[in-house]
Order: structure tokens, then sequence, then C-alpha cells
């Protein structure tokens, strides 16, 4: 340095400012700092938000699946999927699957929803049909009678088996699996239905009979000049023809084409009127004795009204259930001009002049449906043993009694009493505070054992071919 050099001045650093500037610098980091974490919790907030709306609208879409009776119980089964829906999204989220298994994952769930709704309005029609149902005794598959207890109970359950839905009940000791294609059937679930056949299908069976019926009419004069006519009714044929043309007629063997139909009117209705006539067992008897059944439970499962179960009987279940159908056709729907119900298909009755006009029909519902209970008093169980009287076997009184005594007939039969040469039972009822009384005796045919009893109700003595009260007619020839 020369001796005439300014000397080099060093200046001291403002250290106030560059702290300040130092100071502005981390203010500024921090600020983009915590402006970076509020963005990055911003976007997990959205992320959330918009996978909490995600999870909200498929447990919506859910909740709107409708299954009438069972909508509890098939939404139960979609909310079981949500949990697996939200997994999945939760899971791609957190970027733990591919692009490629969470989509896949999606549509499945949006899969399984879709089919329970539209498995929802086929059970919403089931229950329509439900409520309409009046489901036959008789069932094909047994496992229809659980059906129908756990579907009226709310106990129908679901459960997926893959990607496969199923329907099932629990039976009491296991689970039985439904077919859910019958979920597309207009019918509930193939249930057999009720079958009973109409009046109008009754009398269309009687018309098959074409019975025809011949009236001789005969004029007796007494010593007075005073007529008595005669009027004497008979059908060309005889009454168990008449009912085998109904029996084996094309309108009948049409209701029995269909197996569904076949069993519904046995086990529903032709049971009933045998039970209903107390003509059961002896109506298993001939059925073992016609077809050489060698069951020995035949007649237990016939009397039980299990017998049309087994597929092997239900032939010969079927051609009874024609006969009995069209006993029924033959005797309470013919036209009123061909009804001759007396044995034989004979009808008689005599009238004077002056009587003419006094008939009254009786139009009293339960009187009415008492004759027809009447009318179908089985005697085959009461023959006595011994004598026949015109080649038919008389009454044996201690079998009938017991009948007798009991509803709908509450007669009184009183211990026998000898008259003349015959066996008597005076038959005596108390109707409106009095008692009526009539003497039967033992030769007496069913025919007039159903008169007397119609005379006990009534008070007057009973018509058996018009169904008409003509008082100061005799009960006995």
């Amino acid at each position: 340095m020369g001796a005439y050099d300014n000397p080099k001045i060093i200046q001291q650093p403002d250290y106030g400012q560059i702290f300040s500037r130092n100071f502005q610098a981390g203010l500024s980091q921090q600020q983009a700092i915590k402006d970076r974490a509020e963005k990055r919790r911003e976007k997990e907030k959205m992320q959330d938000q918009r996978l909490a709306d995600r999870e909200l609208a498929f447990a919506t879409s859910i909740g709107k699946i409708e299954a009438g009776d069972l909508t509890a119980s098939l939404q139960r089964l979609g909310f079981s999927e949500a949990d697996s829906y939200s997994e999945n999204e939760r899971l791609w989220a957190d970027n733990k699957i591919s692009r490629d298994e969470y989509s896949k994952n999606r549509s499945n769930s949006f899969r399984k929803i879709q089919e329970l709704a539209q498995i929802g309005k086929s059970l919403e029609l089931q229950s329509k049909n439900f409520e309409t149902l009046d489901e036959s005794k008789f069932q094909n598959d047994p496992r229809s009678i659980g059906l129908i207890e756990a579907w009226k109970e709310k106990k129908m359950q679901f459960q997926y088996v893959g990607n496969e839905v199923e329907i099932y009940y629990n039976d009491g000791k296991k689970n039985v699996m439904v077919d859910i294609d019958d979920l597309k059937n207009n019918d509930f679930f193939n249930i057999n239905q009720r079958v009973e056949l109409e009046d109008s299908e009754y009398v269309n069976l009687a018309k098959t009979a074409g019975v025809k019926v011949k009236t001789f009419t005969d004029t007796n004069f007494d010593t007075a000049g005073n007529s008595t006519k005669t009027i004497e009714k008979k059908y060309e044929q005889t009454e168990e023809a008449y009912i085998s043309k109904i029996a084996n007629s094309g309108k009948m063997a049409k209701l029995f084409s269909d197996e569904k139909q076949a069993g519904s009117l046995f086990v529903d209705t032709v049971h009933s009127i045998l039970k209903g006539s107390n003509r059961l067992a002896a109506e298993a008897d001939e059925l073992i004795k016609k077809h050489d059944i060698k069951d020995p439970d035949f007649k237990k499962a016939f009397i039980n009204n299990i017998a049309y179960n087994n597929p092997d009987y239900r032939d010969a279940l079927d051609e009874l259930s024609k006969k009995v159908l069209a006993e029924e056709a033959f005797n309470n729907h013919l036209p009123q001009n061909q009804r001759i119900f007396n044995a034989g298909g004979v009808s008689s009755e005599q009238a004077k002049p002056e009587s003419s006009g006094i008939e009254s029909e009786f139009k009293n519902k339960n009187l009415v449906k008492y004759f027809k209970d009447v009318d179908n008093i089985n005697f085959n169980n009461t023959k006595g043993v011994g004598p026949t009287i015109d080649g038919k076997p008389m009454v044996d009184f201690n079998e009938l009694e017991p009948i007798l005594s009991k509803p709908p007939y509450n007669l009184n039969v009183k211990n026998p009493v000898q008259v003349g040469a015959r066996q008597t039972r005076q038959f005596t009822k108390t109707v409106k505070g009095a008692d009526r009384t009539v003497t039967v005796f033992d030769n007496a045919t069913p025919e007039d054992i159903r008169k007397a009893i119609k005379y006990l109700e009534t008070g007057e003595n009973y018509n058996f071919s018009t169904n008409v009260s003509i008082p100061g007619l005799p009960i006995y020839n």
C-alpha cells in the first residue's frame, strides 16, 4: 500500500435488517407448510365426504327395496353387502388395491343390489298372491306346508352362496331351500290351491246322467163316490246306473285331468263328505277289498286323510272321488222335475182334489241342511243279522242308536217294546219345549227311518220325493 493511498473502510453488516429478512422468509415458509397441510386436510376431508356420500347413496338404494311381507329380511341381506361396498371404497382411497380390483368389487356390489331389487319386486307380487291364497290340504311337495307357515310368521331368510342369492326357511331341524325360479310364477310358489266345485258345476255333472222319469196316474173311487188320485214316478234306470254315468262322464274326467286339482278334490272335499256321513271306515274296507291293498296302514292313512300322499293309491282314490261327487250331483243337483230320492227310484203320493195347494216348501236353510244330514245317514254299518224283508236286511237299532243320539240328530231312542210279533223302538225329540215321539218297527227301511226323523224335527209328515210338507199323509205303508 502506498504512503498516500486511502485506507479501505470496512462497513459493519446491518444485523437487524438481516434478522428481519430471515424472519420474514421463515414466516413465509411456515405459512406455505401450513397452507399445504390445510389443503391436504381439506382434500382428505373432501375424500372422506365423497366416500361417506357414496356409502349413504348405496345404503339408500338398499332402503328402497320393497319385498312385501319379506322386506325386512331382504333389506337385511342388502345391508350386509353395504359393508363390503364400504370396505372396497376405503381400500381404494388408501391406495391399497388396484383400480381393476376396485372396479370389479364395486360393480359386483351394485349388481347384487340390483338383483335384490328384482327379487323384491317378485316377492312383493308373491305377498299379494299370498293374501288371496286358499291352500289345499294336499301338496305334492310336503315342504310347501313349512313354506306357508314360515311366510305367515315372516321367518323366510336370505343368504349369499358365492354371488347367488338363496331363499330358505328353517323347519325346526334344518334349513330348507326354496327354488328362486318359483318367484317368477303367477301363483304363490306353486302351492296347491283348494278346489271346490260350484253348484253350477254339480248341475252340469248331473245333466250328464240323462235322467228320465216316467209318471203313472191312477184314480180310485170310494163307496161315497169320492175320488183319490195316486201319482207314481219311476226312473227309467236305477239310481246306481245314473250315478255311474255321471262318474264316467267326460266332464268328470276333465276335473281329474290335473293332478293338483284331483288331489284337492279328494283331500278337501270328498274326504269331508265321507267323514260327515260316517262312511270313512266302510269305504276304506271297500277299497282294500276291491283293489287288494296289502298295506296294513292304508286304512289308518285313509281315515287320517294322508293316503293321497302315496302316488300308488291315487288312481283308486280318484275313482272313489268320482263316485262320491257323482252321488252329490245326483242327490242334490238334479232339476226339480227329475228328483226322486226314494229307494229303487220310485215315488208315490196321494192327494184328494180339495187338498191341492196345501204344499209348502221348507225354505229354512238350517232345516234344509238338517234334512241333508238325515239323507246322508249311512245304514251300511247298521244292518241286522238274520232274516230279510222283501230281500232287504232289517236295521240293527243297537248300532243305529249311537249315531242318532249325537248331533245333529240328538234323538232319544227308548228301549225296545214288543208290539204283536214285532220289536219296536221309540224315537223321541224335544222341539220347542215339547216332546215328539214316533214308533219305528224292526222291519222299517232306511227311508222309513229317515222320514220318521224328519217328522220329529218338523211335526209334519214329510214327503221324501218332493221336499214338501203334506199334512195327513201316512209315514209308513
